[in-house]
């Protein structure tokens, strides 16, 4: 079976939820830096890809972050299922013609109330809950994506084709964010937000957002794990 790609902007990402979860449809996961130098393979060499967060800027000159974006356009052309996560979200928004809007005055960190609206209301995951945010920056759509959900200042989830980005962080762990937390106290704090607070509400929020996460990769996954009939035959 072709493996689950994630592209990783850290060393070492908080994959413990979402490890539990792609595990369960017994997907092997590969994951990939090219921060580090490692090369994306061809998009159709993998069942999904999941694109995660990071401190970069989506339209930071990186050598790396053109190679994603370019990267992003072909696995939405081609419909191989896509999810790209905060940073993630942002890169896969400019792939397919938006543009980045960096340092935000109204950063979202914390939990955030998240509404499904438009075709969003009818989407096979349900977008509606408490998501964990942690974001400066965000982005403007192009007109041919689809807004699937808002929060009160952002947008927080769109479509184009089998690609979907969300803003939030359904991925990550209660021991991932009290990490954040606890590494950037100062910058949280400069948002408005509480660090005591958010790790202290981590729990609480941590089986809706697997089960979410959860929604989200079996939604991805599908194509592979029940692929139509004829999938793959030439006519």
């Amino acid at each position: 079976m072709k493996p689950l790609l994630v592209v990783a902007h850290v060393d070492d990402p908080d994959l413990t939820v979402l490890g539990d979860v792609v595990r369960d449809h017994g997907v092997p996961i590969r994951i990939v830096r090219p921060f580090r130098g490692d090369v994306l393979p061809a998009p159709d060499e993998a069942a999904a890809v999941i694109c995660l967060g990071g401190k970069e800027s989506a339209d930071d000159p990186h050598d790396y972050l053109l190679r994603e974006r370019d990267f992003l356009r072909t696995a939405a052309a081609t419909d191989v299922p896509t999810l790209g996560i905060c940073l993630g979200s942002q890169l896969l928004a400019l792939a397919l013609g938006g543009t980045a809007v960096r340092g935000s005055d109204r950063a979202e960190v914390g939990f955030v109330d998240v509404t499904a609206c438009g075709a969003g209301l009818d989407h096979p995951v349900d977008f509606t809950g408490t998501r964990f945010s942690f974001h400066w920056d965000t982005f403007q759509l192009p007109p041919d994506v689809t807004v699937l959900a808002r929060s009160r200042d952002f947008v927080q989830a769109f479509a184009f084709r089998s690609a979907i980005g969300v803003q939030y962080h359904p991925e990550s762990s209660v021991d991932g964010i009290a990490g954040l937390m606890a590494g950037e106290p100062d910058k949280v704090r400069a948002a408005g937000a509480d660090p005591d607070e958010i790790r202290y509400k981590a729990p609480e929020f941590a089986d809706p957002s697997r089960d979410h996460l959860a929604d989200l990769v079996e939604h991805l996954l599908a194509p592979a794990l029940c692929p139509s009939p004829g999938a793959g035959h030439e006519h």
